[in-house]
């Protein structure tokens, strides 16, 4: 059916969120539980986002410990541990440094900073939970951006489902993606193609699954010092690869953080039968296709 938009090119996170209905809902539910879930994503992006100085991430990062946190921000951190053991390492929360480095910092300079880096180690061994409090290893920052929005798709659709009592619909959060079904049918969703944004290289159709979508190439950069190229993605194994990658699992959480794993090594997954996926190199060249 055509779908009813309960959110509709939404901007936030630095992307636009769009929810579509497949049922029938009266204008006052379309408007209730958009409000409700408008709140979510600026509370979310207000607690979260390691680009608000005022922000827990934030605060954690300045500190080294947060007391008192949220439910949400300890399993994110349990989460990525979770991610970075499947990986091989590859996933890991605690690289804001090396972003910063690239000029991928708070102001978006995009200029090389020249300073010494911490040695990249698993996130595990830098963070503790201990309770509800959280201790960051000195000289290391958090950066939720590989994981976050995978898992604010989930936490929106969990919304969806048991408060507002709908059963089909789509949450899109920038090619972040989770759909339970048209009315019991699979729906379509098209891959663009990284390279050429105007081009699709296929189509995945999905039921009760997500979907995520991973790039450097929409932040791309040359540095102002050693003219190396960036990304938004940092590579942790100094492979530097700028894979595409395109995730399908049934959480987007899941889907989100291997993305991004997978656009570092295409090879890191020590176990894949969480997931199905495609890589494709910086050309377009397929390297791994489990689709």
């Amino acid at each position: 059916m055509i779908p009813n938009f309960i959110l509709d090119n939404y901007p936030a996170l630095g992307t636009y969120f769009w929810i579509e209905v497949f049922e029938d809902l009266s204008l006052e539910n379309i408007s209730e539980i958009s409000e409700v879930i408008k709140k979510e994503i600026i509370d979310f992006d207000n607690k979260y986002s390691r680009f608000k100085s005022d922000s827990l991430v934030s605060k954690l990062n300045q500190n080294s410990k947060l007391e008192n946190s949220p439910t949400d921000l300890i399993e994110m951190i349990n989460i990525s541990f979770k991610i970075s053991d499947l990986t091989n390492n590859t996933f890991n929360i605690c690289l804001l440094k090396q972003l910063e480095k690239s000029g991928y910092d708070a102001k978006l300079t995009f200029k090389e900073k020249d300073k010494e880096l911490p040695i990249v180690v698993p996130a595990s061994d830098l963070l503790k939970i201990v309770g509800k409090n959280i201790y960051l290893k000195k000289d290391y920052k958090v950066d939720l951006g590989g994981i976050g929005k995978g898992f604010l798709v989930d936490k929106i659709s969990k919304i969806i489902k048991d408060k507002f009592r709908v059963n089909y619909f789509l949450v899109n959060a920038g090619g972040d993606i989770f759909v339970t079904s048209d009315n019991g049918n699979p729906v379509e969703i098209k891959l663009q193609n990284p390279i050429n944004n105007l081009e699709f290289i296929g189509s995945v159709y999905l039921k009760n699954q997500s979907l995520c979508a991973s790039s450097p190439f929409n932040r791309k950069w040359k540095g102002n010092v050693t003219n190396n190229i960036y990304s938004h993605i940092v590579d942790s194994k100094g492979k530097n690869k700028f894979n595409s990658s395109f995730v399908v699992s049934d959480n987007a959480v899941t889907c989100d953080a291997i993305a991004t794993a997978l656009c570092v090594d295409e090879d890191c997954l020590l176990d894949i039968s969480e997931v199905t996926f495609l890589v494709l190199n910086s050309e377009g060249k397929i390297l791994k296709n489990t689709f």
